[in-house]
Formats: structure tokens, sequence, C-alpha cells
């Protein structure tokens, strides 16, 4: 049988309401606080920790980036796996993501795992001038 492993998503963005439940609900978020509550998960047990991948999300649309918290968290943990969840794959050219991938894995000594996804919110497209998926064809 195939061992039980536990996650934990890290609030990289402000949520003063249950709408998004994957993450706690804080008013106000603080890197250095989201890099210390990953520690605290991984010294409890935490097999694996993630954050979003969104440009605009939650309270004012504010939301830390979600490549550089990893980066951080990679660095601030040492046995827990670190991804992304839902990476939205129209966010950065593939070639640039695989580039990235492969660094933060090399950074982390194989701990990143890859959740590649759709990113389906238009707005944020609009906001950073990035054509959405829709739009390709």
């Amino acid at each position: 049988m195939a061992e039980v492993r536990f996650g934990y998503c890290l609030p990289i963005f402000a949520n003063p309401s249950a709408g998004l439940f994957r993450t706690p609900n804080l008013a106000v978020v603080n890197a250095r606080e989201t890099l210390d509550l990953g520690k605290y998960a991984e010294d409890l047990g935490f097999d694996s920790l993630w954050v979003a991948d969104h440009l605009m999300l939650g309270k004012d649309e504010a939301i830390l980036e979600g490549w550089t918290m990893l980066s951080a968290l990679g660095g601030v943990t040492a046995r827990a796996q670190i991804g992304m969840i839902h990476q939205g794959h129209s966010f950065r050219e593939p070639a640039i993501a695989a580039k990235m991938a492969a660094t933060l894995d090399q950074l982390t000594t194989g701990r990143f795992v890859m959740f590649y996804d759709y990113g389906q919110q238009l707005r944020e497209h609009r906001a950073y001038h990035l054509t959405y998926p829709d739009e390709l064809n």
C-alpha cells in the first residue's frame, strides 16, 4: 500500500473571507511570516509545501509572486518537497518555465514538484499584458 503523504498550502495572499479555503484566512500577508510558517509546517512533519501561481488574487488582488516565494522557501527548508499549486501555463513561455523548474530543483536538491495547469483568469492576463490561451488560435 502507498504511503500517505500530507501537503500544506502556504498563504501568499490576504483573504479576509472563507472564499478560498486552501490557505489560512489571513487579513494581511507578510512574506517573512509565510516563510516562517513553511519552516514550521516542515518541522511539524508535512511532506510538501505549496504556494499559488496567480498574479492577482485575494484582498485587493495583492499576492506574492509564487516562483520567488518557492525559491526563498527552498532556502529555509531542508526536507519537504515544494511546489506551485496550479502553475498557470500561459504566464510563462514553456521553455522558460522548464528552465526555472530545473534550476529550482537543483537549488533544492530534488525537492521541487511540478504541477502544471491551466491559468484561467482573464483579468490576470489582461493586467499583465499576457495572451489569454483562447486567443492563441
